[in-house]
């Protein structure tokens, strides 16, 4: 029986290797730079086969003996509600379809140059859950590439057979949460919407190195994730330790905050940036912002790009057109052997840009 699912899987990825458009032949780097990457999951070119649902269109409840071919009968479900692009290990879970059905295709809106197949598991005719002789489908993990554009979106989700026909897709709405602290103003779903910050220090790098955004505020302090991550200096010295877990609600509006220390120890989390966010307008005066090369953690070189963001007439976050985006590269050679900038002090690392509020 496994055999023969297996067979089957394997034959329709044969066919949708040979279907036209296809002709070229797949590589193993075909998907790597598409919408959303599936462990495990074959990547194919061309349109998502099946019928096309309106955006949220409801998916089957039950294995009634009307339903149609191919048809999905429960959903997959993600493991969570928040996404961001860039996220990784997205599980989903709890798919079946009619028992004609052997692969799953997966699509992100109609975004990309194709679709993913995540083959069908092998149906329990001894013990079969629910509704009875179901094609079920394992769990598997999607990733969102860091390209991906934040907003509303839709997954969409297809039955495949044996041929390589697909039966009606159905469609769930997702929302890409901006990489850029935003407050949930992208995927707020009803009015009032929360106001965006009004400026937002953002530095991204290209590799997994451990670099510091540090920047000296008006009054010398020095801001940076390891030990000063905000602006506030309680009781005549500094912050607690450590990066705040929250730009939103600490403290008060004037209030710089560094959102994370990424790829901190080394730990590699998937962001490659920190922030500095101000609710409100930041008080005034000079800002001398740093790219400090922490630990380099195994890797020769990396890129960097500092970007500030500001509201703008749609009262969304956007490049700062006063201040362009700038860019630079640091090296194994310069990192700063585990050093911290001092709280009142020289600041550490490759002077970057000076702003003027």
């Amino acid at each position: 029986m496994r055999r023969a699912d297996f067979a089957l899987a394997a034959a329709v990825s044969a066919a949708l290797l040979s279907s036209p458009g296809c002709t070229d032949g797949q590589t193993a780097y075909d998907g790597l730079k598409e919408p959303i990457q599936i462990s495990g999951a074959q990547f194919i070119v061309g349109d998502l086969p099946g019928t096309p649902a309106p955006d949220g269109g409801s998916t089957h409840t039950n294995a009634d003996a009307a339903l149609p071919p191919l048809s999905i009968i429960a959903s997959p479900t993600p493991s969570a509600d928040d996404i961001v692009s860039g996220l990784s290990g997205l599980s989903f879970m709890g798919t079946a379809a009619t028992t004609d059905a052997v692969a799953l295709g997966v699509r992100l809106g109609d975004e990309g140059t194709g679709y993913w197949i995540v083959p069908a598991a092998a149906i329990d005719l001894y013990n079969p859950p629910p509704p009875a002789n179901a094609r079920y489908f394992p769990s598997f993990s999607m990733s969102f590439n860091r390209m991906d554009a934040p907003g509303v979106d839709h997954l969409r989700f297809v039955a495949i057979g044996n041929d390589g026909s697909g039966g009606d897709q159905i469609s769930v709405p997702i929302c890409i949460e901006s990489r850029i602290p935003d407050n949930g103003h992208t995927c707020a779903l009803y009015p009032p919407r929360p106001s965006v910050p009004a400026v937002v220090f953002a530095l991204t790098w290209d590799a997994n190195f451990d670099v510091d955004l540090n920047v000296v505020v008006p009054s010398g302090l020095v801001v940076n994730p390891k030990t000063q991550p905000t602006t506030l200096v309680v009781d005549g010295g500094v912050s607690e330790a450590g990066p705040a877990p929250n730009a939103v609600g600490l403290y008060d509006g004037t209030t710089g905050v560094i959102d994370r220390d990424s790829i901190g120890s080394c730990i590699v989390d998937g962001w490659r940036e920190e922030d500095l966010v101000f609710q409100n307008a930041p008080p005034p005066g000079l800002y001398d912002i740093y790219a400090n090369p922490f630990a380099s953690c195994g890797q020769p070189a990396v890129r960097f790009t500092l970007t500030i963001y500001e509201p703008g007439a749609d009262q969304n976050l956007h490049p700062s057109t006063k201040y362009p985006p700038v860019s630079g590269e640091l090296l194994a050679s310069q990192t700063t052997s585990g050093a911290v900038s001092a709280t009142n002090g020289a600041p550490t690392g490759l002077f970057v840009r000076e702003l003027k509020f």
